[in-house]
């Protein structure tokens, strides 16, 4: 769960969200495919590719690139985002996150969104 100040336009800002979940393509945990319900002053859904070059080091980097699906007053269609941020690892279950993402939708830049987030853990530890 991620939570952010977001921007669509340049004069519309507000709060966001973003619902997902990841899994591991990799043992190490290095990429993840990723699909999540978001809504950041519109409704989308995402679908996203995520590289965490250190995923069992206490603070990583991470990236990613996604998009899908979106809803607006006035627009429907896809839309495309870039993200990248720093995680802190607490355990095998837990991770801190914070990002700030740059996207475009129907030639226009937005959405936008700089937030922190939480991950909670499924299945094995790793």
């Amino acid at each position: 769960m991620d939570v952010g100040r977001a921007e669509i336009h340049k004069a519309d800002q507000g709060r966001g969200w973003r619902l997902g979940l990841d899994r591991d393509v990799d043992p190490r945990g290095t990429v993840r495919l990723g699909v999540a319900l978001v809504v950041e002053g519109m409704a989308g859904l995402d679908l996203g590719v995520e590289v965490v070059p250190l995923p069992r080091s206490i603070v990583s980097p991470f990236a990613s690139v996604g998009g899908g699906p979106m809803g607006e007053e006035g627009f429907s269609g896809t839309y495309s985002r870039v993200t990248g941020g720093v995680q802190l690892r607490a355990n095998d279950r837990y991770t801190l996150r914070a990002f700030i993402q740059r996207g475009s939708h129907g030639g226009e830049r937005g959405p936008h969104l700089m937030g922190a987030g939480f991950e909670y853990r499924f299945g094995p530890a790793r």
